[in-house]
């Protein structure tokens, strides 16, 4: 089993584009091994873990309702859903 983790939202440091940090200002990871391009990407990476962890529990959720039978007749269903998985997959990549 294995031990929770630092609960979200994180986010990149403002002051310290290396670092990714929780709603607190604790840093929950730091990439400053890495040239500053890309520590500034890893740690945008980092800080949408806990975004992208919530949407695959959402889309895992949702594809168990399918499953059952119970949700998906209506295309709109997927509206809401998919809108949330696009934005964390554009808040990874560092877009609006």
């Amino acid at each position: 089993m294995s031990a929770a983790h630092t609960p979200g939202p994180w986010r990149v440091n403002e002051s310290e584009p290396r670092a990714a940090i929780n709603s607190e200002g604790r840093c929950v990871a730091w990439c400053g091994m890495y040239p500053d391009t890309e520590a500034h990407a890893n740690a945008r990476l980092i800080a949408a873990a806990p975004t992208m962890l919530a949407a695959l529990r959402e889309a895992a959720d949702l594809r168990a309702a399918l499953c059952r039978g119970s949700e998906g007749g209506d295309p709109t269903t997927w509206d809401a859903p998919l809108n949330r998985w696009l934005a964390a997959i554009a808040r990874a990549e560092g877009r609006p």
